[in-house]
């Protein structure tokens, strides 16, 4: 049986130091990131392509996590300034592609973007609800016609 020796990672075994005890605690504080706004973009923290990832650490303290359908869209419209979330990487045709989910905006705006965000979802619902009730009248608008023309045939021919 091999043991383990040396510097270890988390539950390495009895009898193995771990990564912790290398350092002293004044030395291993929590790296907080900080995200500047320039021209209303979110700059500082971001990958090269403008957006934060997840998979590198924690988001930074001053930004918020939203997620929902089409929040990056809201968040253009009304010109919140946001970064796309990236949360991970999936393989898609035999290449490895990145996973994103929701937004990072700043905290202040955090509420503006949720209220705008169950509106939007709240006027998609009726809309849907709309086209429904409007598909339905048309279809039996084209069974009352059919019937209406049933019904002279057979008062014309029989």
């Amino acid at each position: 049986k091999v043991q383990a020796t040396g510097w270890q990672g988390k539950g390495a075994g009895p009898g193995t130091k771990s990564l912790k005890d290398l350092f002293g605690h004044w030395q291993t504080e929590v790296y907080e990131a900080e995200v500047e706004m320039k021209d209303g973009k979110i700059t500082g923290e971001t990958r090269s392509d403008g957006t934060v990832s997840l998979v590198d650490g924690p988001l930074p303290k001053n930004l918020v996590h939203v997620m929902g359908p089409r929040v990056a869209q809201l968040c253009g419209y009304y010109h919140i300034p946001f970064a796309k979330v990236l949360v991970g990487f999936a393989r898609a045709g035999g290449f490895s592609r990145p996973n994103y989910d929701g937004v990072a905006v700043p905290k202040e705006y955090e509420v503006a973007v949720r209220v705008a965000l169950a509106d939007a979802e709240l006027k998609r619902l009726v809309a849907t609800r709309q086209k429904k009730e409007g598909t339905v009248v048309k279809r039996w608008e084209v069974l009352v016609q059919h019937l209406l023309m049933r019904q002279a045939m057979r008062e014309k021919y029989l």
